[in-house]
This record gives structure tokens, sequence and C-alpha cells, in this order.
């Protein structure tokens, strides 16, 4: 058997192209880049793919670095480090940006594009709808009795000329008291929702 050669003069033939030099510093160096890749990963189902990461960033070190500036397996260990950590980064943005399938099933069974799509209102909308409706009696409430008449005709589809009539007033008594209803709604509706 033969002793070991010295890592910086493996790393000069690496360098020079000598395969054998380069596959044993690499099998040299998978301790190193295992344990970085089981350390990181956030699940041992990328702990594979961190560990090719870090033995890409291996190669590439082998190949840059330049003896007398800092030894190399200090060197090696920054690199490994580095492109797991942005490679880890990387794919959480990933993560991010795709978000969740909406074809993919919830705990129940049921899809998020089935729940979307569905008519009836979710906990957050009856919420909303509920106070909603609640502002706008209040507000329906502070309207004089003439003005919630000539809403509620003109929200049947009925013209201010028809709604005069029925009320026996002017029609532009009439326009006036629903502008008048409207901007008041407006005020009141403002004001509970800040």
């Amino acid at each position: 058997m033969q002793p070991e050669k010295p890592l910086e003069q493996l790393i000069r033939e690496a360098q020079r192209d000598n395969k054998a030099a380069v596959e044993e510093v690499v099998r040299r160096f998978q301790p190193l880049v295992w344990a970085t890749a089981r350390r990181l990963a956030p699940n041992l189902d990328m702990v594979d793919d961190m560990a090719q990461e870090g033995n890409l960033a291996l190669l590439t070190a082998i190949y840059n670095y330049r003896p007398g500036t800092a030894p190399f397996t200090w060197y090696a260990k920054r690199q490994v480090y580095y492109a797991i950590h942005y490679a880890l980064r990387c794919s959480c943005r990933r993560w991010e940006r795709e978000g969740v399938s909406l074809d993919a099933p919830l705990a129940d069974g049921v899809t998020l594009s089935a729940i979307l799509i569905s008519e009836e209102l979710g906990p957050e909308e009856a919420a909303l709808v509920a106070g909603d409706q609640e502002a706008f009696w209040h507000a329906w409430a502070r309207l004089t009795t003439r003005q919630q008449q000539v809403v509620a005709y003109r929200m049947e589809g009925q013209t201010f000329a028809a709604i005069a009539a029925r009320l026996r007033i002017a029609p532009s008594t009439a326009k006036g008291a629903y502008a008048r209803a409207l901007a008041q709604l407006k005020k009141l509706l403002s004001t509970q929702v800040h």
C-alpha cells in the first residue's frame, strides 16, 4: 500500500488535469461535503442535492485555488459551505415564487381551486359581508324617510319622473333627495370602514 500524497501535491497535479489526483482530492473531502450538506439541508430529501452542489464547488475550488494564499482545506471548506448555502437560498426563493399548487390536495382531500371556485362564503368572507351589511343598515337608518323612499324606488329601476309621480313631488326634488342620500351613505360608510 502506497502512502497518501500530501494534499498540496495532489492539488498541483489536479490543476494539471490529472484525473486520478482530482478523484483523490474529491474522495478525501467527501466527509466535509456530506457533513455540510446534512447540517444545512432543511430536510433529508435535499441532502443529496446539496452534496452535489458541494461537490461542484469542491471541483471549482480545486482549479481556482492559488497555493500560498490560504490552506486548501480552509479554502475548500468555505467554497463548499457558501455553495450549499447559496443553493438553499435560491431554492427557498423558488419555493416562495411558486407557492402552493391550486391542484394539490389539502388535508381533507379538497383542492384549493375547488375552494376558490365554491359558491359558498368562507368564514372570512361571511364576517366581512355581515360587517358590511351591519354598517349599511346603520347608515341607512340615518337617512330621512324621503331619502330612503327615493333610493329604494331607484334601486327598483324606476325613473326620477316615476318616483316623483309616486311620491307627489317634483322630479328635481327626487333627484336632489337621491344625490343627498348617496352622498350621506358614502360619507357614513367610509367613516365606519376606517
